[in-house]
């Protein structure tokens, strides 16, 4: 239950406040430091079998080199001190979260795109949790129940069950040689891949399609002028050798053949 609330810790944890700074002194400090700290989570799934999926979490910056040491004292905060007990907070930044995701789906097609194929293999299972419409009626249950003290605890329990022992690399470019700042990077990775709960290799997808086997025939009543139609099926694997010639195949049947027939 508490992988449901993983998108909408990734979305908040770096606005709510951060060790001794409450979200409006943070946010200050940040756009003090560097360009804003981006937080993206994304479905991925291993190459060879679709079926083992996985959440992967990406934070980044950019800043100047001179601000480099402070940029990354941010990162420290935003990772092992965010103030998530913050009920009021929380409940503006649910709604907001709610309304980026809407915007997000507004196309039809992209939100019948990921409930379609959330039946096929546990990789797409998770995408929709992540940012489909069933993460949408998620979040819609959180605003109708309204208490966010108990949102603010489960989201602490996510926070120490499954994002403390997250597996972390990290990635830096710059001008700047070998020096001093490199260290404090390796205490935060350091924090995070030595978690006694922390897991070599992942055991089993955190999302089974299981949870989306009656999504066969789906309608769904919008108030949308177009219509959206969307059928998905199960091809090969990314690293089988028949795969560029699906690639191919679903050019030629969009631009040669289906867009002809539609005009």
């Amino acid at each position: 239950e508490l992988f449901n609330y993983l998108p909408l810790l990734t979305y908040l944890i770096h606005k709510v406040g951060a060790d001794q700074m409450d979200n409006l002194q943070l946010d200050s400090y940040i756009r003090l430091h560097c360009s804003g700290i981006n937080f993206s989570i994304y479905e991925r799934a291993n190459p060879n079998n679709c079926e083992e999926g996985y959440a992967e979490i990406v934070a980044s910056t950019k800043c100047l080199d001179r601000n480099i040491e402070k940029t990354i004292d941010i990162f420290r905060m935003i990772f092992l001190k965010p103030r998530l007990f913050n009920p009021q907070e929380i409940m503006k930044m649910t709604k907001n979260f709610l309304d980026y995701l809407n915007n997000l789906n507004n196309q039809g097609s992209s939100s019948l795109f990921l409930l379609a194929k959330s039946n096929l293999t546990n990789s797409c299972a998770i995408a929709n949790v992540l940012r489909g419409p069933y993460q949408i009626n998620f979040l819609k249950g959180l605003i109708e129940k309204n208490d966010w003290f108990d949102v603010s605890i489960e989201l602490i329990n996510t926070y120490h069950r499954i994002f403390l022992n997250a597996k972390v690399d990290c990635n830096i470019e710059t001008e700047t040689e070998y020096s001093s700042f490199l260290d404090p990077i390796k205490e935060i990775t350091k924090s995070f891949n030595e978690s006694e709960n922390n897991q070599e290799n992942m055991i089993t997808s955190p999302v089974d399609k299981s949870m989306f086997q009656e999504y066969k025939n789906v309608f769904i009543s919008t108030e949308s002028l177009t219509n959206f139609t969307l059928i998905a099926c199960k091809t090969v694997s990314y690293n089988d050798d028949s795969n560029p010639l699906y690639l191919i195949l679903s050019e030629i049947m969009t631009n040669e053949f289906l867009i002809k027939k539609i005009r």
